[in-house]
């Protein structure tokens, strides 16, 4: 009856002949979500992305009424505290005018975070102003012609906010494929956001040294780049092997354990450098810190 009853869910967008790849989109998206803070390294607080796409993520980013469909609200309070209770929405990355993405992209998270404060300020009136505003950085984004971004302070927090927003995908096309969706109000949804019981489902753990920093460690497969890669790990940093035997890559990144990724590299050849950084740029959404390891001495 479900399938019967199905109609054609999203009419899609015009979007550009040729789009930026990921490798380069996400970099950017990455640079504008970074908060300032002087409590940090370098006086910035950097999440990481996580990339997903396919044929249903395509058919809902395209879609030219997603900027209605997607901002209703959540489904669940999980996802009210992981994914905020809406994602941001951008333009699609026209391959050849990197510049102009760059600027709407800022634009856009700078809009972001004022609905975001606007949207904390009314809601806490209602409270006395008794409540904690949190960051104001989506969690979620989404962008037409490429996929989505999971945004999070590390790769678990990443991932956990784009397999959210995958089920999120589903759960909505499959309801406006037989009726529209419908969320909570935005009373009900801040009160979930900021309601103690439900905070206290995220690890409020203190963050480690190098929590959101990207590193690149070449020659990781063996001794020094070992240890190095071993040491950004202790530190919270996400961290990406980079050898050309990627069997000792692969080892390291075993025995280091959370958040690392093996890239086979020769560093003497331009073309598998730069596919090695845009393996690390879709891991993760850019890189911060490398480490030139790779090499030997006589």
């Amino acid at each position: 009856r479900l399938r019967k009853g199905r109609r054609p869910v999203f009419a899609a967008t015009p979007l550009p002949a040729r789009k930026l790849p990921v490798a380069e989109t996400a970099p950017v998206v990455r640079g504008a979500c970074s908060l300032r803070d002087e409590s940090w390294m370098d006086g910035y607080r950097r999440f990481v992305l996580d990339f997903r796409t396919g044929s249903e993520v395509r058919a809902y980013v395209d879609g030219e009424e997603l900027g209605r469909y997607s901002q209703i609200g959540t489904a669940t309070p999980d996802h009210t505290i992981r994914t905020k209770n809406w994602p941001l929405i951008l333009s699609a990355p026209e391959d050849g005018a990197a510049e102009a993405f760059k600027t709407a992209v800022k634009r856009a998270v700078d809009a972001f975070a004022d609905r975001y404060d606007d949207y904390f300020e009314r809601n806490n009136a209602r409270h006395g102003q008794r409540k904690k505003k949190l960051d104001p950085v989506p969690r979620v984004v989404l962008v037409p012609g490429l996929g989505l971004f999971g945004v999070g302070g590390t790769s678990k927090d990443a991932k956990i906010a784009a397999d959210i927003a995958e089920s999120t995908v589903e759960m909505v096309t499959d309801a406006e494929a037989i009726g529209r969706f419908e969320s909570a109000s935005e009373t009900e949804l801040f009160d979930i956001e900021y309601w103690s019981l439900e905070q206290a489902k995220l690890d409020r753990m203190p963050q480690k040294p190098l929590a959101g920093q990207v590193v690149v460690v070449t020659g990781g497969g063996s001794g020094i780049g070992v240890v190095t890669a071993a040491a950004f790990g202790r530190e919270g940093a996400e961290v990406a092997v980079l050898d050309i035997d990627e069997s000792a890559a692969r080892a390291t990144a075993r025995t280091v354990g959370r958040s690392v990724i093996a890239v086979t590299c020769d560093v003497t050849d331009r073309d598998s450098v730069r596919a090695a950084f845009d393996t690390v740029c879709e891991n993760f959404g850019g890189i911060d810190i490398v480490v030139s390891n790779a090499g030997a001495a006589w």
